[in-house]
């Protein structure tokens, strides 16, 4: 049993890793890998973009199993070949012109490396003349390139005559006698250097600004505690002392680069507010451990077993709350859904006679009644909104918006209040302004989200108008329409189709924990538009009245 599970995780984390290479756009699948930065230069490009020709997922995935593990193979030849051997450049430029005259599927991975030979003009690259190089770094093609074998093998054959050649050729007596000098080990590079490196990648392999502060965070953290040292030299002892200060430090304290540089860790421990949480910890220890890893790729020496078998541990994450009726009662009836003073967010909970049915007014009553993240809502684009068979839906799908997960692609019903509230007439002011978005005077904010000010307009308007509760946010409006679409149908998978929950999140938010179901069936389940719609107008808000919301008001 413990074996399986192992090898559970061990594939889940490989197909991750495959559906980060998938790219789907307009109904077709792309395949894209990052260009090591190391390799930038070589292979006179940053990253690798290929067509799989299919619009099929599983067939994709196949596909890009096969290039992943032919082009990581690539990555490694160019790593380890010699830079002189001007013999085997020409001889493997000519003989895989031959091979690849017949295209294929079968040599679909083979065809992205002649693409990427031609891009440079030669594909090998040396780090050292002595090297010695072995046959598998080739073996690949062999087991490849079907019917197609003895080419192949005369390939690998003439490949590893010539390295022969050039290995007795380069052991001339004065290289023994530089053998025999001690060789003077060039000093390792620091930790943060790696950092660098990776940061770097991650940035050309296209992470989000969020994302990208994350690792800032973490890596900031980790220097902060153990200090800056050449990445061979770090202990066991040090990532344990990471471990037991890292849970005691004020997430606010990380913040400020200034307290960073001038607070030593006895004052940091002292820092009043709120703990790491433990998903946090886990998080930024596995960022840190992936430069080790990468480092480890070019250093030998770094020692990776450092940190086997530790466990970051932090306080538990705080639960969001959900909305009960009488308190979304209390939040419709303030100043934006009852009458405001003006438009501006500065007016917006001033009671008033004027009535805007704004992104302010908008925006929680389709997350109630959608399910739909912040973000979702403030990238919908008219194109979205459309119809099938008679149900209208909003089409949540790759594009301008960059989703949590796959199982975010999703077809939301639209529930028939939002009709009733004037949800056709949002669209057609779009329309009429000639904007591609329905929310088009939402702005990025500094991490390039168009909920980053938003949610900070929402969160001091609660407080404002005084109903501010900690975790009872925006994003609680999303549980908030879990719990009461179950109430109403207790159809969780409908519920899971609809939020495009990940198996984790399905049982694990608002009150469905603990339900007895198993989320993994959710994976083998294709729930239909019509059976979701049925679903959605069966959801519904006892006690709560906003019919005051049916009249007219300015967009």
């Amino acid at each position: 049993m413990c074996t399986n599970r192992v090898y559970q995780l061990g594939f889940s984390f490989f197909m991750a890793r495959i559906n980060q290479n998938l790219l789907r756009l307009d109904g077709r699948y792309y395949y894209r890998q990052r260009v090591p930065l190391d390799l930038v230069s070589t292979l006179n490009r940053k990253q690798i973009k290929k067509a799989l020709g299919t619009a099929c997922p599983r067939q994709a995935k196949v596909l890009a199993v096969k290039i992943r593990g032919a082009v990581d193979k690539l990555f490694d030849s160019v790593r380890i070949v010699s830079n002189d051997n001007d013999k085997i450049n020409e001889l493997l430029t000519d003989e895989q012109k031959k091979l690849f005259e017949n295209k294929d599927w079968k040599s679909l991975q083979h065809e992205l490396m002649k693409d990427i030979m031609g891009a440079q003009g030669t594909l090998i690259k040396a780090k050292d003349k002595n090297s010695q190089l072995e046959k598998e770094i080739f073996e690949f093609e062999k087991k490849e390139l079907e019917g197609k074998k003895d080419r192949a093998e005369q390939v690998v054959q003439n490949l590893s005559q010539t390295l022969v050649n050039m290995s007795s050729q380069s052991q001339s007596p004065q290289t023994s006698q530089m053998a025999s000098e001690p060789i003077k080990k060039e000093p390792t590079k620091p930790f943060s250097h790696y950092v660098d490196v990776f940061y770097e990648e991650q940035r050309l392999d296209g992470a989000s600004q969020e994302k990208l502060r994350h690792y800032k965070a973490a890596f900031k953290m980790f220097i902060f505690l153990v200090g800056d040292k050449a990445i061979d030299e770090y202990t066991r002892q040090e990532f344990l002392t990471y471990k037991k200060n890292a849970k005691n430090i004020s997430a606010n304290f990380a913040r400020s680069d200034k307290r960073i540089q001038k607070c030593t860790i006895e004052q940091a421990l002292k820092f009043p507010g709120d703990k790491y949480t433990q998903t946090t910890l886990k998080k930024h220890f596995n960022y840190v451990t992936t430069v080790f890893r990468a480092a480890a790729r070019e250093v030998p020496t770094v020692n990776l077993s450092i940190y086997e078998d530790i466990r970051m541990a932090g306080r538990e994450s705080d639960k969001r709350a959900v909305w009960t009726t009488e308190e979304l009662q209390e939040l419709f009836s303030t100043p934006i859904w009852t009458g405001r003073k003006g438009r501006i967010h500065r007016h917006t909970y001033h009671k008033g006679n004027k009535f805007f049915k704004d992104e302010y007014f908008w925006m929680p009553l389709i997350a109630i009644h959608t399910g739909m993240r912040v973000e979702e809502i403030c990238k919908l684009r008219v194109e979205d909104i459309k119809e099938e068979d008679g149900v209208p839906y909003i089409d949540v799908t790759w594009g301008e918006r960059r989703l949590k997960t796959l199982s975010s692609i999703r077809q939301v019903p639209i529930h028939p209040d939002l009709y009733k509230y004037g949800f056709q007439e949002l669209i057609d002011a779009a329309k009429r302004e000639k904007e591609d978005r329905i929310f088009f005077k939402l702005n990025k904010g500094t991490q390039g989200k168009y909920s980053e000010y938003y949610s900070k307009d929402f969160g001091a308007y609660c407080e404002k108008v005084g109903i501010y509760q900690k975790w009872r946010d925006f994003h609680a409006f999303r549980h908030t329409f879990a719990s009461y679409l179950y109430d109403s149908t207790r159809e969780i998978l409908q519920i899971s189709a609809i939020c495009g929950h990940s198996a984790k999140e399905i049982d694990d938010i608002g009150n469905l924990k603990g339900k007895g179901f198993n989320v993994q069936t959710t994976d083998y389940i294709h729930i239909d538009l019509k059976s979701k719609y049925e679903a959605i107008k069966k959801l519904s808000f006892p006690g709560l009245d906003l019919s005051h919301l049916d009249k007219g008001g300015d967009r």
